[in-house]
């Protein structure tokens, strides 16, 4: 290379290097002006149109740590820029989108953490590019595979009149100061510090994630938003293990928006609770014979049960149509033939006993400080209001997004949630399940050991906790055994908190016992409710999808009554005795 040239090249490094970085509704113009750029000029030949185009943007400052007994595990702390871009092409009563395969016309890239104007419409124009390649071919690949049928609803919900959000937060939330430095770590050692070190726990480890920042929506439509951003998660997790080789396993979590965790010494002391609980459960006595009859579920329990029966139920977003590959059929089941028309959501069916309703609010602000608040969803539609999904126990409307469903011809109820790069789908946020009667604790008792009498039995189970599939896998190479919905039903989370309830107050602690096939017409069998609890998970990003990570999903809380089903099955499960270790665990 020549001196000169060598000297333009650090001129042009210069240059780059001091280009300021972008203010907030410089993002908001660049990315509008990017659009408005694409729409004129992003063609191919013999191409269908393209005719709506959003831009994602997430500007977060994220930072997590793992502790284990007290000390730091892994830590690390790092900005987070990624734009993301969802491209249609055709028109909304047929395009790209909703057909199995892998070019789907939704994308991602990260960008750089210094944003310069350039940098951002580099990215816009390298994302949106390969994008839109992929979405005509997508397009092609559909419109030869698939005919719709007469009474097919569309792909997609447009604006007509004017844009439903025209809204600017910038002087609220842009470039938001990230969480104190050290502060996740500080969290998870001092939390992690409440497990004991004297041999009992097999595992004692807590993770913090925390992330602040802004996420901008900019779309064809007129769509102009930039909102706060902010999350912080905490698992304190546990597993022990019992003479016979069983592996137990129980967590705390507390997922909130921004501030609202206990104080550090609150948090330690809840892992020496849990640790203390979870130690006494390798103790009890292990189920002999398989139970079948009535089953209380209360607290956490309560809300797990409807978390996997009730929730897939209500959330409206058609799923892929499915598609012929190499290696067999993609989606089966799952087109717009089946009565279900959305995986297991369907309007007019009964769900709940008589009296009983649903409803989800994501604008609801809830004491604590909520998981989840969603004054506008992922496609920049407002849902101000709340929407009630199920009157006198039989589903009356769904969550929708803007992909449309024959059945419901309102469309989209401003549910839309998804993770960047993807379709979005209606989906649960802060869901209330409420009976038409409740009961006190007592009766509902009194009226479940009636019924064991029917069945034999002196006695009626009671479950208070299950284990979360992502705990048990944490620290185990067998994955920890995942819960799964398959052609036989769905499995409710292997049990933890099981007791056996006699007429006289008594309960007896069991183990090592599962629930056999549930379907998720067992919730019509609930014969009583009691008190409301409240709990709180990270739901899969795709809809009937699993969580692999303990603190990676979306938000979501539930609302739920105690109930006693009228029949369930429990069976023994063995542990295997070659799970035992061979060497004692070291004690401190």
């Amino acid at each position: 290379m020549t001196p000169a040239l060598s000297l333009l090249v650090l001129l042009a490094g210069a240059a780059v290097a001091t280009e300021p970085p972008l203010e907030a509704e410089q993002v908001r113009s660049v990315l509008a002006q990017e659009i408005e750029r694409h729409q004129q000029q992003l063609t191919l030949p013999d191409a269908p149109p393209l005719y709506n185009l959003r831009y994602h943007l997430y500007d977060l400052h994220q930072a997590q740590a793992q502790a284990s007994f007290g000390s730091l595990v892994a830590s690390e702390a790092s900005p987070f820029l990624a734009l993301g871009v969802e491209v249609r092409v055709g028109s909304p009563a047929f395009d790209n989108t909703g057909y199995g395969g892998w070019e789907s016309g939704f994308g991602r890239l990260a960008l750089p953490e210094r944003l310069t104007e350039r940098a951002l419409r580099q990215g816009c124009w390298q994302l949106t590019d390969g994008t839109y390649k992929d979405a005509v071919e997508q397009y092609s690949r559909k419109s030869s595979a698939f005919t719709p049928p007469p009474d097919y609803p569309g792909d997609y919900q447009t604006v007509t009149t004017e844009p439903l959000v025209r809204l600017s937060m910038s002087g609220t939330y842009h470039h938001m100061e990230p969480a104190p430095e050290g502060w996740a770590e500080q969290l998870a050692r001092a939390t992690s510090a409440g497990f004991p070190t004297d041999g009992s726990l097999e595992l004692g480890s807590v993770i913090v994630a925390i992330e602040r920042g802004s996420h901008t929506i900019v779309d064809s439509e007129g769509t102009d938003l930039q909102l706060a951003h902010t999350e912080v998660v905490l698992r304190a997790m546990a597993h022990a293990r019992a003479d016979d080789g069983a592996l137990l396993s129980d967590h705390r979590s507390w997922i909130l928006l921004g501030a609202g965790l206990p104080s550090e010494d609150e948090l330690a002391a809840s892992a020496a609770e849990l640790a203390d609980d979870l130690i006494s459960w390798t103790q009890a006595p292990t189920l002999d014979e398989e139970y079948v009859g009535p089953v209380i579920f209360e607290d956490q329990a309560a809300v797990d049960l409807f978390r996997t029966l009730l929730v897939s139920q209500l959330e409206g977003t058609p799923p892929p149509i499915p598609f012929e590959a190499r290696f067999g059929a993609m989606g089966e089941g799952f087109s717009f033939a089946d009565d279900s028309a959305g995986g297991g959501a369907r309007l007019n069916r009964r769900v709940l006993p008589a009296g009983w309703s649903a409803q989800d609010s994501p604008m609801a602000l809830p004491q604590p400080p909520p998981a989840v608040f969603m004054p506008i969803d992922m496609e920049g539609t407002s849902s101000p209001s709340p929407v009630r999904l199920v009157q006198d126990g039989i589903v009356r409307t769904l969550l929708m997004s803007r992909t449309p469903r024959k059945d419901i011809p309102s469309g989209t109820n401003g549910h839309a949630r998804g993770s960047l790069g993807s379709r979005p789908a209606g989906r649960v946020a802060q869901l209330e399940v409420t009976p038409g009667k409740r009961v006190s604790e007592r009766k509902l008792r009194k009226q479940a050991l009636e019924l064991a009498a029917a069945y034999g039995h002196d006695h009626v189970i009671l479950v208070r906790r299950f284990q979360d599939d992502t705990v048990r896998a944490q620290d185990r190479a067998d994955g920890g055994g995942f819960s799964f919905m398959g052609d036989e039903g769905s499995r409710l989370p292997v049990p933890l908190a099981l007791y056996r309830v006699y007429a006289d107050g008594r309960e007896e602690p069991l183990r090592g016992a599962a629930f056999t096939k549930v379907d998720r017409w067992v919730l019509r069998d609930i014969v009583a409710a009691g008190e409301q609890v409240e709990g709180r998970y990270l739901a899969p990003f795709e809809p009937g999808g699993m969580s692999y990570s303990p603190i990676v999903g979306m938000p979501t809380t539930l609302s739920v009554p105690s109930v006693l089903v009228e029949e369930l099955e429990l069976v023994p499960v063995s542990a295997d005795p070659r799970s035992k270790p061979a060497v004692p665990a070291p004690t401190q």
